[in-house]
């Protein structure tokens, strides 16, 4: 049985703190603006990359929800340790892999993930709904991945930045990845009466069964 870490959710609490191999993460919580989820299917990727993929086999909750991301400070940097869509304000009392179609967990190893691959440094949140219309918006901006850039540059920081696009009613969270690239997993967070209210995403930064 899998042991979820409560940083999980307490990493979007400012102030907390965690050591692990004597370097102190302090994190604080961004609120990077509301995604529009239209189909209740929801789909984890690198934005630069949106070839084959997949929605999760969860049907998420339809509304405008916020986009939050834990920001770990660690000495003179920040990243982006994890990103989450907050669907309500019920606390998670139960957490789940977030699988695509015809994945099993019974097929994963110890310490094994399935999750989505990076090459970008970037991932993204994103309904299923409004994925024509984003790769529409690539076809026709042939330096689309320059304008993302453009667009997160207005609030980059060492080293961490976000961006939310926007096409008429569909939004994807676009952000940072961590350390950058490398196979990322998300989370499914239940809440008491069995609800879906989070789906986080794991960067890395932090070791689990600590």
């Amino acid at each position: 049985m899998i042991k979820y870490p409560s940083f999980l959710e307490d990493s979007f609490s400012k102030g907390y703190s965690i050591i692990e191999e004597g370097i102190t993460y302090t994190f604080q919580c961004q609120d990077m603006g509301n995604i529009n989820i239209h189909s209740g299917k929801v789909l984890t990727c690198d934005p630069l990359n949106t070839e084959e993929v997949d929605a999760f086999v969860n049907l998420f909750p339809i509304g405008s929800f916020p986009v939050e991301l834990a920001i770990a400070d660690i000495e003179t940097d920040e990243r982006i340790a994890f990103a989450r869509i907050k669907f309500s304000e019920e606390k998670p009392v139960r957490w789940e892999f977030a699988l695509l179609e015809g994945q099993r967990m019974e097929d994963l190893q110890d310490g094994e993930i399935f999750g989505y691959a990076v090459d970008s440094g970037l991932g993204c949140f994103m309904d299923l709904s409004a994925l024509d219309a984003y790769e529409f918006y690539a076809q026709k901006n042939k330096e689309y991945h320059e304008e993302i850039f453009d667009q997160m540059d207005e609030v980059y920081k060492d080293t961490r930045t976000w961006y939310m696009w926007k096409s008429k009613e569909d939004t994807i969270a676009i952000f940072t990845t961590g350390y950058g690239d490398d196979v990322y997993q998300s989370y499914v967070g239940f809440d008491n009466d069995g609800r879906i209210c989070r789906l986080v995403t794991d960067f890395n930064l932090l070791e689990w069964n600590k």
